[in-house]
């Protein structure tokens, strides 16, 4: 499925295999957990590889889905991959 023609050129381009910037007012490890997230572990295996228990990444990853006005995993990360995609002043930048 191809974007209509008004809005392929406003895209951004991801190239595979490089992230776009962790946004900078994010915590420390908000700003470690938020690329963690695109991938297939859990929230235990994240916040092991961090050296967090279980429940204390869980708690950062609701805290990371609330700045980013999402509500799930996937929410976030669509709103760190593809900005353009939400209004600006969404983002709970405080």
């Amino acid at each position: 499925m191809s974007l209509p023609p008004s809005r392929a050129d406003e895209v951004p381009a991801l190239v595979p295999g490089k992230w776009p910037e962790v946004p900078g007012w994010l915590s420390p490890t908000q700003r470690q957990m938020l690329p963690l997230l695109a991938t297939e572990h859990t929230l235990e295996e994240i916040g092991g590889s961090l050296g967090m228990e279980k429940e204390n990444a869980k708690g950062q990853a609701r805290r990371l889905y609330a700045r980013f006005g999402a509500r799930t995993r996937h929410g976030t990360l669509v709103r760190w991959l593809r900005p353009d995609l939400y209004p600006k002043g969404r983002l709970n930048q405080s």
